[in-house]
């Protein structure tokens, strides 16, 4: 079983089309000011899509959050015009969008694969404990299945695999492995002074 009692599901929204994303924990629902929001590098930008609008600095620039674009996330056609736009002007209007408006933001960030991501707190309808899910056969493999809440059907996306990361098998296997060898390394280092 690849979920943890940290694992939750947080259920978006756009266009009127919800969608609920699979993250390793909620960190935290955060209130700063849009002077702490950046863009990202053009380096940063995916090839194929434009996960990221923005990048928030944290604790003084100790911790950096990475802002992600709803729209590109769970690639969303809301009308033809935004099939015409390439990905970069769907992420420009994103971070457009935060200059617009109060001087202060609100993000729910949360965590997948040791990195720490957010969305803005409008488009979090709801973060829930992840419970039983139902495959669907036959679907890209980032799509998990499907999830009801309330009689109202969503479909579950990885956002491990969504993003390129590895699943949290592998991870907590690499941290086993790597814990076996500094074991190994410790007990020879022992045998060594002795």
């Amino acid at each position: 079983v690849e979920s943890t009692d940290q694992t939750r599901l947080l259920v978006v929204e756009k266009g009127g089309i919800q969608t609920s994303l699979v993250v390793d924990n909620v960190r935290e629902v955060m209130r700063l000011k849009r002077s702490l929001v950046e863009p990202p590098p053009e380096v940063c930008k995916g090839v194929d899509r434009q996960f990221l609008s923005g990048v928030v600095k944290v604790d003084e620039g100790r911790r950096l959050v990475l802002m992600l674009s709803l729209e590109e996330v769970i690639a969303v056609q809301l009308n033809g015009d935004k099939a015409d736009k390439g990905p970069a002007a769907v992420g420009a209007e994103s971070t457009a969008s935060l200059d617009a408006g109060s001087e202060e933001e609100q993000l729910v960030s949360f965590r997948v694969a040791g990195d720490e991501y957010a969305f803005a707190i409008e488009q979090v309808s709801e973060i829930l404990k992840v419970m039983d899910i139902t495959p669907v056969p036959n679907v890209p493999d980032y799509v998990l299945g499907l999830f009801t809440i309330r009689n109202h059907l969503l479909p579950i996306l990885d956002m491990r695999r969504l993003l390129g990361l590895p699943d949290l098998v592998s991870e907590r296997h690499a941290l086993l492995d790597r814990a076996v060898e500094e074991d190994r390394q410790w007990a020879e280092n022992v045998r060594n002074v002795l």
